[in-house]
């Protein structure tokens, strides 16, 4: 025998071809054992698709309509006349096709009976694609009506549902399958990006009031739409506050990483994000934002967790994947992952967070370069991001960063003389002192929720001279003001209480009032929910036609008795408080 030790082996690198092939396998997997939450999200989804478009289904022709406050068709034609062809890539809807009337309410009619299909379990690629594709036309072309950072998550989540089942372009339902591995994962990063980069831009770079734990305190009032429940929270003690917003800080900044552990701790985070989202629904009007939270955290489960529902929901054995299906679902996964870690990266870029937080989900692209300049593929980068804000396929997180300290409110009055005013009553909006907190979610009053953030506009107005504003008059109020006066029943459908039943007033007035809530003793006594104090008066609409503006409102205090900071300010000066409208 010879002594000569043996050779030592080499380990061949696996040939380029063995390579790909792997890479190949990695498209083509599958996460057995998800077919039935991936089932229940799909069915969720419809539901959620079904509380999106019922509203504008009663909405649309007064906020959108040829008679409303702001026409779809003037949009449009403004869009092309800039822009030309380009501007319908830029702004993709339905209604390029025509904006009349008929076709803007056959949009979320036509949403509504597809959810529904979809809530019964009749899942396909055109089901959800038309869905997906009615939703964007609204979104798209209802502006800051429709465009909410819960609009963009659904049709985040939306295009999700589009990837978990298989493509097959026919309307019959398609058979319960394993999901494709990769658009499960862009799922939990979507989960994750959410509740993460909530908690990030809060106390990374948001209201300093998170820091001090106080911030609580602030916003069961001053948020645009509070509850009765958000009233009652608002009672609490201010350590109640402080302990619940390090509850928060927990539950967003560090529960999300539960996600990527293992199955037992996927489960306790859907726990913990489900107890959050009934939170959410207690203490504040956000439409559909706590069911989509709700159904989200379905796909953080897996058969095993749900071991006892099957008998019930009569869950069909898995169908045998089809392997090219699988490829293309998850090939389309893959910039939805990249896209998601570029946002959240851009969370702790220096001075970039504000603008991909509070972006308007499509005007960035000074900001897309600016952060892209020095990328290898700048322009594949660009183009990439830009296609994505256009169609929302992938967008940047940042709810509930700030909250203002002072809330106000725009008041519309109608007149037939000039003397006697009488109120215009509005939905879920608070207008006089008894009118109680709202609970109406998740039906959601765009009119009424974009009339707060215009109340709020006009402070901000002072400070950073808003570019949509012309010299300090804000057009949505100016609109509004004008459609009232001529009586518009589209308009006039939106409101709550209309004081002269469908006639016209000869005059239109405007006022902005500060709210804020009582306490129980109040409430009690006078059965006041709120109080409030006059501001200023604002505008007045004529019967020839045109307004006259009492503004703009440039230096701050409003009144000259306050001297106010809207974020972190603190009140001075005695005031009174007027409790009826003058």
């Amino acid at each position: 025998m010879s002594d000569t030790p043996d050779a030592p082996t080499l380990t061949l690198a696996p040939p380029p071809a063995r390579r790909l092939e792997a890479l190949w396998g990695l498209f083509g997997g599958t996460r057995p054992g998800s077919a039935l939450p991936v089932r229940l999200f799909l069915r969720g989804l419809g539901a959620v698709y079904l509380f999106a478009f019922l509203p504008w289904a009663v909405q649309i022709l007064g906020v959108i309509g040829s008679e409303g406050v702001e026409p779809a068709g003037t949009f449009l034609q403004t869009v092309y006349a800039a822009e030309g062809l380009a501007g319908v890539l830029h702004y993709p809807s339905l209604a390029w096709i025509s904006s009349s009337d008929a076709v803007l309410q056959a949009i979320p009619i036509a949403g509504i009976a597809l959810a529904l299909l979809l809530v019964v379990g009749y899942t396909n690629t055109l089901v959800l694609g038309s869905l997906w594709a009615l939703y964007l036309s609204i979104v798209t072309i209802s502006g800051d009506y429709g465009l909410y950072g819960w609009s963009a998550t659904l049709l985040e989540a939306g295009l999700l549902g589009l990837l978990l089942v298989p493509l097959r372009l026919t309307w019959r339902s398609t058979p319960v399958q394993a999901p494709p591995r990769l658009v499960v994962w862009a799922a939990w990063w979507l989960i994750f990006r959410l509740w993460f980069s909530m908690g990030v831009v809060k106390f990374y770079d948001g209201d300093p009031a998170w820091l001090r734990l106080t911030f609580l305190s602030h916003f069961y009032p001053n948020q645009p739409l509070p509850t009765p429940g958000a009233w009652l929270l608002a009672q609490l003690p201010m350590g109640v506050h402080k302990a619940a917003a390090l509850v928060v800080a927990v539950v967003e900044l560090a529960v999300p990483f539960l996600i990527f552990w293992n199955r037992k701790t996927r489960l306790a985070a859907a726990l913990i994000f489900a107890a959050t989202s009934g939170f959410l629904f207690v203490s504040g009007h956000y439409a559909f934002f706590h069911l989509l939270v709700l159904l989200l955290c379905v796909l953080l489960l897996d058969a095993g967790h749900l071991h006892r529902l099957r008998s019930w929901l009569r869950a069909p054995k898995e169908a045998p994947p089809r392997p090219r299906a699988v490829r293309l679902a998850n090939a389309g996964a893959v910039p939805i992952l990249l896209l998601g870690a570029f946002y959240l990266a851009a969370l702790f870029l220096p001075g970039g967070r504000g603008p991909f937080n509070h972006l308007n989900y499509r005007v960035f692209d000074p900001v897309v370069l600016e952060k892209t300049s020095g990328l290898p593929l700048q322009g594949v980068a660009v183009g990439l991001l830009q296609t994505s804000a256009r169609f929302y396929l992938v967008n940047p997180i940042g709810e509930f960063k700030r909250i203002p300290r002072i809330r106000y409110e725009v008041v519309f009055e109608g007149s037939l003389d000039g003397e006697t005013w009488l109120p215009y009553g509005f939905h879920d909006k608070p207008d006089d002192v008894d009118d109680a907190p709202a609970w109406t979610a998740p039906y959601m009053d765009h009119l009424g929720t974009q009339l707060y953030y215009e109340a709020q506009g006009l402070y901000f107005y002072r400070f950073d001279r808003r570019s949509d504003y012309d010299e300090g008059r804000p057009p949505r109020l100016l609109a509004l003001a004008e459609r009232l006066r001529q009586g518009s029943p589209a308009v006039l459908r939106l409101l709550d209480e209309d004081p002269f039943e469908g006639r016209p007033p000869a005059f239109v007035r405007c006022s902005l009032y500060r709210f804020g809530f009582t306490d129980l003793g109040t409430l009690r006594r006078e059965g006041a929910w709120w109080w409030r104090e006059f501001e200023q008066l604002l505008l007045t609409n004529h019967p020839e036609g045109g307004a006259s503006w009492h503004g703009p409102l440039l230096e701050p205090p409003l009144n000259g008795r306050v001297q106010t900071n809207l974020f972190d300010g603190q009140r001075q000066g005695a005031q009174e408080r007027p409790r009826r409208r003058p």
